[in-house]
């Protein structure tokens, strides 16, 4: 068997402003004394790691340093943590990502670490080109943000993902084609990755949400759309809210999709090791005491393992050894297969989504889940 690779996450929970549809932690109000306090924890987080988790270290060929937005911390802050981070490991690190705020970033500074080579790869957050959708969202938008993008785009020497968010009021297919296409996209970004929005999120927007009954169906109406224009233009959808041209995939999330094992430093981040989940304090304590909580332990299963492979459009192979004590998983997708042709593939013992109706997952993920069970109380 191929020998597991891992990935490291480096959390940084600042933000200028919370969006109203975000629910990830997050401070804002950063002064300096809190930016330096934090690169002071995550370095003796890193210290942590090195003393207690080293043969998992040796396995990371990845970085992502996400938020919160990561360059409230300070361009010279991240480059100091990016290099801390690297001198800590032993193996080759092939991607690091950093995300931007294309409002809240200074586009010279992720230009800097890219000439320095300090990162391979930004993560845009547009969430979307118009400014009509932006407002409903509660995200700040700029009357320059197609330069703004520009700029970035055009940033020499490194890899670029979009962020895109479906389903609130306002899509139309020919206004966001003309936009993707005005702005060239297709051959300045690799990578896109489009989300739906969900109900689980902050009350503001719950608010908004919950007066809509339209947007369940926009979403799905709105991510077919998107998905079809995406695949037109040469990007493959290979996980459900990913697409990207041919040699592109994000390299670290494919660590959470495949059930690798992760490392993570920052407050309220997590990490998984030898399928055991552990999770950091929120800020004020993490600065004082930058180690994982041990009350928050979790044990991951098989079931998890599953939820995260039928996230990629290859889907799970029934003889994987990985997969192969999951009681009645045979008969299980025999049973989907047959209820819900139209949404899944099932052939030469692999078992995945139709590309098409990825934005169906969870319902099929859930009754997956269902009908397991359900063969599991009968014996």
């Amino acid at each position: 068997m191929k020998e597991k690779t891992a990935g490291l996450y480096i959390h940084i929970p600042f933000c200028e402003k919370r969006c109203d549809y975000c629910d990830f932690y997050s401070e804002t109000g950063i002064d300096d004394s809190i930016r330096e306090r934090y690169l002071t924890a995550l370095i003796k987080n890193l210290d942590f790691l090195r003393k207690d988790h080293v043969n998992s270290l040796k396995k990371i060929y990845t970085i992502y340093i996400g938020g919160g937005t990561p360059f409230v911390l300070g361009v010279n802050n991240l480059k100091e943590l990016i290099d801390q981070s690297l001198n800590h490991l032993t193996s080759e690190v092939l991607e690091i990502t950093v995300e931007v705020n294309p409002v809240y970033s200074d586009i010279d500074d992720v230009e800097y670490l890219a000439s320095e080579k300090s990162i391979t790869r930004i993560s845009i957050g547009v969430q979307s080109f118009f400014s009509d959708q932006l407002k409903w969202l509660g995200r700040s938008y700029y009357k320059e943000i197609d330069k703004i993008l520009g700029r970035l785009l055009d940033i020499k020497g490194i890899k670029k993902n979009i962020d895109l968010i479906v389903g609130q009021p306002g899509f139309e297919k020919e206004r966001f084609i003309k936009r993707f296409n005005d702005l060239n996209i297709q051959e300045r970004c690799e990578h896109i990755s489009v989300y739906m929005l969900s109900l689980n999120k902050t009350l503001s927007q719950k608010r908004r949400v919950l007066a809509d009954n339209n947007i369940d169906k926009r979403s799905v109406a709105d991510m077919k759309s998107i998905s079809s224009f995406l695949k037109k233009k040469g990007y493959d959808h290979y996980e459900i809210s990913s697409f990207a041209k041919a040699g592109n995939q994000c390299l670290h999330n494919l660590h959470y999709w495949n059930f690798d094992d992760y490392l993570s430093i920052g407050a309220d981040s997590s990490m998984k090791i030898d399928g055991v989940i552990r999770k950091y304090d929120k800020i004020e304590n993490y600065m004082n005491d930058p180690i994982p909580i041990s009350s928050s332990c979790e044990k991951t299963d098989l079931y998890d393992l599953l939820m995260m492979r039928m996230r990629l459009g290859k889907g799970i192979y029934l003889n994987d050894p990985e997969i192969a004590d999951i009681k009645n998983l045979l008969q299980t997708c025999i049973f989907i297969y047959n209820k819900y042709r139209e949404y899944v593939i099932f052939e030469d013992n692999r078992f995945k989504l139709n590309e098409k109706v990825f934005m169906f997952y969870n319902t099929i993920v859930s009754e997956l889940f269902k009908k397991l069970e359900e063969l599991d109380d009968r014996i």
